[in-house]
């Protein structure tokens, strides 16, 4: 071994990254895994270390895959050709998606940040899928993890929140459960990568965004860590140490929890902290998010009904499980068929489904009369009527009903957006949606338009709907 590699092996992250892989696969063996490099020192050390890693036969099985969101002008065609020339240079093929996410947020009305991740991730799902790959990289470093834990400790969380990333975790995506995020850099400081990335002589693009203090996770970042960090040095690698107690711990909960229940133990002899986590979960599992509140009164009043999120129900005494009160009705099967003209106006009365029946109107109208897209009021939706057609159908959800959300590239099943979006079980069934005359889905009541439905700048004629809220 020359100097060079020598002293490429020795580098800690490049020590980290492989001991990662080793828990993959066996060494030698060829997958093809896709990294995910934005430009900056973090993913480039990232794509560096794994090209050091492969040798230049073997450089196929890596992807690069970038993603262009156009929410900084210039600098974001920058950072794409950045990446694209670092990957030409390095003999690695690279992907590159691109969305006008500030265009998206405001069509879906999701905050920018949440709108991006979502675009970001539908990227890497669809190529990981085109590519056959079960593996995407990603260089998240033990500074992220720390600003995750703070992000998560004032909002307010659990101790599996706490845990923070996992090295080795799931893709967030309810059909995507074969593919895994590995993140090899956790332990690794952000100085250390971009000691590493000087070291080899390389260099990276900085995102100016990330200077500004009016996002909170930047707060963290330069305000509130130097501030911790001159009261105790290495309050970073103290911290990361913490998360992984934290972890250790809370799958040791996790365990133990299930050992109880096993053994049909009474639910009311069980530790608290097995209690809480017990009800936390069912909450989880009936589609309703756990808060303090509710936690803590379904654990010291069996059998005394609780109203949590509009759902009323309780728990059984000595037990975890909880029941509620009211079933809600399933899939009923009511629809109302609407055919409509230009220049109609139509005051449609849908019937209640377990709740007090709504009129909805829908019109009809030229382009030029609907009035600025980002002024409409939260209770109007704007469609292409030539997409839509003449004949429209409200009914509820059906099993095995598939839904494309405006901003996202494929169709996803509207039980797992249902899910991904925390709607209640009891309220879903009493959602309302429409479908057109080919019988897609374009709205769901209280979600997003549909991608194939929005306004494109050659609509002529749109079809608005107001739904009371």
């Amino acid at each position: 071994m020359d100097a060079a590699a020598h002293k490429f092996e020795r580098h800690f992250c490049v020590r980290e990254c492989r001991r990662v892989l080793s828990l993959l696969w066996s060494t030698g063996e060829e997958k093809t895994i896709c990294v995910a490099v934005s430009g900056g020192a973090d993913s480039v050390a990232l794509l560096r270390v794994l090209c050091g890693l492969y040798p230049a036969e073997k450089r196929h099985c890596l992807k690069v895959l970038h993603f262009n969101h156009h929410l900084r002008g210039e600098e974001s065609g920058r950072d794409e050709e950045f990446v694209r020339r670092i990957s030409k240079e390095w003999g690695v093929d690279c992907v590159v998606g691109e969305k006008d996410v500030a265009v998206s947020a405001k069509e879906s009305g999701l905050s920018v940040e949440m709108q991006a991740r979502e675009c970001r991730y539908h990227f890497f799902s669809e190529q990981l899928q085109r590519l056959g790959a079960s593996f995407i990289f990603m260089g998240h470093h033990g500074g992220d993890q720390v600003e995750l834990f703070f992000l998560r400790l004032l909002r307010g969380t659990s101790l599996e929140g706490l845990r923070g990333m996992q090295a080795i975790s799931e893709f967030p995506f309810s059909n995507q459960q074969d593919i895994r995020i590995i993140r090899p850099f956790l332990n690794c400081t952000h100085r250390e990568l971009t000691d590493f990335l000087h070291s080899e002589n390389l260099s990276w693009v900085e995102d100016s965004s990330n200077s500004k203090q009016d996002a909170r996770r930047n707060q963290i970042r330069h305000s509130l860590l130097p501030l911790l960090e001159e009261i105790q040095p290495g309050v970073c690698r103290t911290l990361s140490r913490t998360m992984e107690i934290i972890g250790l711990e809370s799958d040791f909960l996790e365990q133990e929890l299930e050992l109880q229940k096993k053994l049909h133990t009474d639910f009311e002899t069980w530790h608290p902290a097995l209690r809480r986590r017990a009800v936390g979960r069912e909450l989880i599992r009936l589609g309703l998010m756990p808060s303090y509140e509710s936690v803590d009164f379904l654990v010291k009043n069996p059998e005394t009904l609780h109203s949590c999120q509009g759902v009323d129900l309780y728990r059984k005494v000595s037990s975890d499980e909880l029941i509620q009160r009211k079933i809600p009705a399933f899939w009923d099967e009511t629809q109302v068929l609407v055919c409509l003209e230009p220049g109609d106006v139509r005051e449609v009365e849908l019937p209640g489904n377990g709740v007090e029946k709504v009129s909805v109107r829908c019109e009809v109208l030229p382009r030029g009369r609907m009035g600025k897209l980002h002024d409409k009021p939260r209770e109007q939706e704007f469609f292409d009527f030539s997409a839509t057609g003449s004949t429209i159908v409200f009914r509820h959800w059906r099993e095995g009903d598939h839904f494309q959300p405006i901003g996202m590239g494929h169709s996803q099943k509207l039980q797992d957006i249902f899910i991904n979006q925390k709607v209640l079980k009891n309220r879903r069934h009493q959602l309302w949606l429409a479908e057109d005359q080919k019988g897609e889905i374009f709205w769901v009541q209280d979600l997003r338009i549909s991608e194939k439905h929005k306004l494109y700048p050659s609509t002529n004629l749109v079809l608005r709907l107001t739904f009371p809220l």
